[in-house]
């Protein structure tokens, strides 16, 4: 577990501030559109944009909390689960605040999205309506950052394998919401990067390497 005074956590902060200011000032314009006319020229067939438009959905806010829900009801879980609905709640807050300052503009939207069921709608990335017109960081992609971070702290200690291959969740899923005009390359590495930050943050303080009652056990 990476602690909050160590190198690489000055280091991702840094990094996180840096590539924050250059999107600010507009640097990474060019690259945010070749990657987007680069999914353009793939012309997806609605088949496939369906399946896009699925995995997509995994990644919503409303999805992961319902998850961290479920972990806090199992006791071996509930300290983790606790943890990772505060720091969704945390990045949710703070990214929803950031989006107005930094400025960058959503994707446009996708011509060719397919006409989805009634009263199904692919959840918006801020619930508050001063930064639904903005996209970055992505709080989508810094929730599923933190998530997949966070249980794979926990489940490292037992199964070191199973806690890398975990990453192909928020990885899969981000790159589905991005091919569908949701978010710019940039804004994922920068939910990325705050997802990470914040869950360090949260880990420490709260202590998530040590099992739910064990601080209260060691008192007797």
């Amino acid at each position: 577990m990476l602690l909050i005074r160590s190198s690489r956590f000055i280091f991702l902060a840094g990094f996180f501030i840096l590539v924050t200011f250059l999107v600010n000032i507009g640097a990474f314009n060019t690259v945010n559109q070749i990657v987007l006319d680069a999914i353009d020229k793939a012309r997806f067939n609605q088949t496939s944009m369906y399946v896009l438009i699925t995995i997509a959905v995994f990644g919503e806010v409303v999805n992961i909390i319902i998850v961290s829900i479920i972990l806090t009801i199992v006791r071996s879980t509930r300290k983790m689960g606790m943890i990772i609905m505060i720091t969704i709640v945390i990045l949710s807050i703070l990214i929803t605040y950031l989006k107005p300052i930094i400025g960058q503009k959503r994707p446009p939207t996708l011509e060719n999205m397919p006409r989805l069921p009634k009263g199904f709608n692919l959840e918006n990335d801020s619930v508050i309506s001063f930064a639904q017109d903005f996209s970055y960081p992505s709080v989508h992609f810094a929730s599923m950052t933190a998530f997949t971070y966070l249980v794979g702290l926990v489940i490292s200690k037992k199964h070191f394998k199973t806690s890398k291959v975990i990453w192909i969740y928020p990885l899969t899923v981000g790159t589905s919401q991005m091919m569908l005009h949701q978010y710019y390359v940039i804004d994922l590495l920068g939910g990325f990067l705050i997802g990470i930050i914040i869950s360090i943050v949260t880990s420490n303080i709260m202590k998530l390497h040590i099992p739910y009652g064990s601080e209260r056990d060691k008192k007797f």
